[in-house]
């Protein structure tokens, strides 16, 4: 199984970014990804360096002021059979 691990708003994490939505789809072979959520907060930065405006090491600079929270995906059948359920709720 290969995991993949970003360690914050690196340049590879921004660069996967740019790949995933000038290209569509993933463009990766990994089962599992870990790494920062493009958000509101990044948003504007990661749309201008997709777009050109802005260079990888410019746009890395502004996002340096940026808290991103890190998400979890699941990309493969053999990942998500990794998953266990603990416990269920009902709402309502």
């Amino acid at each position: 199984m290969s995991v993949h691990k970003y360690e914050g708003l690196t340049t590879e994490w921004l660069e996967m970014v740019r790949d995933n939505r000038k290209n569509g789809g993933i463009q990766h072979d990994y089962d599992i990804m870990i790494g920062p959520v493009a958000n509101d907060d990044t948003m504007v930065t990661v749309n201008r360096f997709v777009q050109g405006i802005y260079t990888a090491e410019e746009a890395i600079s502004r996002l340096r002021f940026s808290k991103a929270n890190d998400q979890v995906t699941f990309h493969t059948e053999q990942a998500v059979s990794c998953l266990k359920l603990i416990r269920r709720y009902q709402v309502g």
